[in-house]
């Protein structure tokens, strides 16, 4: 046998036995991990079941000392006013 011949034959024996593995592992049941994810799932609808019969309690806005309570003016200051930060472009070398 030449060199070519027996690198074709560990060739086609090396991807029959990836062949075999792949198949294998398909054909496997539910394995734990499986139920995990399963487990996870039921964690996450159990989450959502609490989210949804949350209720929230809108009694504070209702509240005199709350409907009391006014939006403050907005103080709009002009750039002559506040003082220069840094340079115009600081990318400028100096």
């Amino acid at each position: 046998m030449n060199r070519q011949t027996v690198l074709i034959i560990v060739f086609v024996l090396i991807l029959a036995g990836v062949g075999v593995v792949w198949y294998r592992s398909s054909q496997t049941p539910a394995t734990a991990e499986t139920r995990a994810v399963g487990e996870g799932t039921a964690l996450r609808l159990e989450k959502l079941r609490r989210l949804k019969t949350v209720e929230l309690d809108l009694t504070l806005l209702k509240d005199p000392f709350f409907r009391s309570l006014e939006i403050p003016e907005r103080v709009v200051t002009s750039a002559a006013e506040t003082p220069s930060l840094g340079r115009p472009n600081p990318f400028l070398p100096f």
